[in-house]
């Protein structure tokens, strides 16, 4: 069953990369797939421009597309930073999807 609503929010953790101080983009869309995926769209692609400054209140918006052609435009953003971690939301944009899915 394909639960499609707006304002989808998870919470995650990624640990760093070395002494980066930032989520590679590679590891976000990792984690923005996944919380998709758990919310039942069936994901095809992820894409996040830049990745994520380890700092609380970074953001960036990333964009995953279900099988259909759907578009659904996240904000990512980091929340807590601790131990090499960075806990962030993924929260779905309140604008309509884009593409052949939406009506």
């Amino acid at each position: 069953m394909r639960i499609a609503r707006p304002g989808l929010v998870l919470v995650f953790a990624l640990a760093l990369v070395g002494c980066s101080r930032t989520v590679p983009a590679q590891d976000v869309e990792t984690q923005v797939r996944g919380a998709a995926a758990d919310a039942g769209f069936e994901v095809d692609a992820v894409r996040c421009p830049d990745a994520l400054p380890a700092k609380v209140d970074a953001r960036v918006v990333c964009t995953f597309t279900e099988t259909n052609g759907t578009q659904h435009p996240v904000d990512v953003t980091a929340v807590s930073v601790a131990d090499g971690s960075v806990r962030f939301n993924v929260v779905e944009q309140t604008t309509a999807p884009i593409g052949p899915g939406t009506q």
